[in-house]
């Protein structure tokens, strides 16, 4: 079993924590998570308006979708490990995610997919075969009157970025305002 680094000093540190400032710095979260989710509505790309109605956020881990079955895409310390379920203990957890069952395809508009390749084969007199490679037609093909046999697949697509430059163009922003909201807290406390 793989021991995470600093998760002992973690758990301390959130035990320590005094309640107004975990509230403060949940508060926070909350907000910048909202404020994110809605950054990302607005730059996502728009055909049928699913996967901009897809975009949300949650305390937690999501259950209303499956991440893994949907291509859904999440911002979340879950994958830190040990630090993340710690987090989650404390109630300091929170998800933002594009894509659900409607809108699998989130991945594909954030990325973008290869194109399948277009093989044709040129027929000589005689019945043999110009191609490259020794490859029989496939299903799909279809013959042209000139001899020609080919198919087409999928162009494949641009990728249409919208997720993760939102989070990177707006990650030092919300560090900052978590990091202050928790300040703030402190210095309450310290003015008592």
């Amino acid at each position: 079993m793989a021991e995470v680094k600093g998760l002992k000093r973690l758990e301390r540190q959130l035990a320590a924590l005094p309640n107004s400032v975990r509230v403060a710095v949940a508060d926070a979260l909350e907000k910048q998570a909202a404020e994110l989710a809605e950054a990302i509505r607005r730059a996502v790309p728009v055909d049928t308006g699913d996967l901009r109605q897809s975009v949300g956020w949650t305390q937690g881990l999501p259950t209303h979708i499956g991440m893994k079955n949907t291509g859904a895409m999440r911002l979340t310390v879950k994958d830190l490990g040990g630090r993340g379920q710690a987090l989650n203990a404390a109630g300091l957890l929170y998800t933002v995610y594009a894509g659900d069952d409607e809108a699998f395809y989130a991945r594909f508009v954030e990325f973008g997919t290869a194109g399948g390749v277009k093989r044709s084969v040129t027929l000589l007199p005689g019945g043999r075969k110009l191609f490259s490679g020794t490859r029989t037609p496939s299903k799909g093909e279809k013959q042209h009157k000139e001899g020609r046999l080919s198919y087409r697949t999928h162009p494949g697509t641009q990728a249409q970025p919208f997720f993760y430059p939102t989070v990177r163009a707006r990650k030092k922003q919300m560090k900052a305002a978590v990091a202050r909201a928790g300040r703030k807290a402190a210095k309450d406390i310290a003015a008592l």
